[in-house]
């Protein structure tokens, strides 16, 4: 586990920018639980309260935040935030990012892609896919980023983790709630381009690789997309069942019907080489996302 005793001590004012509860007090092997968060704290923790080295476990999930540089020079956190699909009930859990707190800002949601439900959000960080680090890159770019985590075996539905993240973003008053858009890489892709057949309410709709190559969208569900949609498939997945449909039934359909579509194909890698935020898509996602929902930023 990161040591962010050494990176981030109590001089860098770690705690006030910690959303967490944190408690003030704490004995050897001491175990307790609040807001549902399980606690357990060591003898050595229990010398220094303030070491923040305290492991918070949220369904298997590391709740210590992590702190980042943001393009505007401040030092904001990523934090994991709870929420409730208002017509399930059902809660979801995500990363969350605000770079300048207090501000009013577009926000975009990150849908990661299956191998988190497979291996789990450690597991996926062990296997060089850190959904954070999509949320930092965001966040560095002057968005409110959310990243919700899907538990395993999600169907291929938006609901509830979608609809719920939606309104979560809505009932926030430091969101720019006109200026609203959604990334999702494989499954996330495909759940990415079904919400946005549904929510009207998204400016600028990001798909790399979606996939599902036994059932793609209809064409009518394509035709309920209205948002500007970039869609991005690396040269080594072309031939590959998810690039053929992504090509075909993605986007030749939208095409097709006279769509706001751009397609960037001729990424040098595979299906996995977009675990990663690297320069040269990255800059294409971030210049598509800046067009359609910074033009009209006051």
């Amino acid at each position: 586990m990161r040591d962010f005793t050494r990176e981030y001590g109590p001089e860098h004012g770690l705690r006030d920018l910690c959303p967490l509860r944190w408690p003030a007090t704490a004995s050897s092997g001491a175990r307790g639980a609040r807001d549902g968060i399980q606690f357990r704290f060591t003898s050595a923790q229990r010398k220094n309260q303030n070491s923040y080295q305290h492991n918070w476990k949220l369904k298997g999930l590391s709740l210590i935040p992590l702190i980042l540089l943001t393009s505007y020079g401040l030092a904001q956190e990523i934090e994991w935030v709870k929420y409730q699909d208002p017509r399930s009930g059902k809660t979801v859990t995500a990363l969350f990012c605000h770079p300048q707190p207090g501000q009013k800002l577009p926000a975009v949601v990150y849908n990661h892609g299956k191998i988190i439900e497979m291996v789990g959000y450690q597991g996926g960080i062990k296997k060089g896919y850190d959904v954070a680090d999509f949320v930092k890159a965001l966040s560095g770019s002057g968005y409110v980023a959310i990243a919700p985590i899907r538990p395993s075996n999600t169907e291929f539905n938006f609901a509830p983790f979608l609809r719920g993240t939606m309104h979560y973003l809505q009932q926030r008053s430091d969101i720019d709630v006109n200026r609203l858009g959604m990334i999702g890489f494989s499954k996330g892709g495909y759940m990415t381009l079904e919400a946005a057949s549904h929510f009207t309410d998204l400016k600028a709709v990001v798909a790399m690789s979606p996939a599902r190559p036994d059932k793609p969208l209809s064409e009518d569900q394509l035709n309920n997309i209205h948002a500007p949609l970039l869609v991005t498939l690396g040269r080594e997945e072309k031939n590959d069942p998810i690039g053929q449909v992504t090509e075909s039934a993605v986007v030749g359909v939208m095409k097709k019907l006279g769509k706001k579509i751009e397609y960037q194909n001729n990424y040098p890698g595979d299906h996995q080489w977009f675990y990663k935020v690297r320069n040269e898509f990255w800059r294409d996602v971030i210049e598509f996302l800046d067009k359609h929902l910074k033009k009209d930023a006051k």
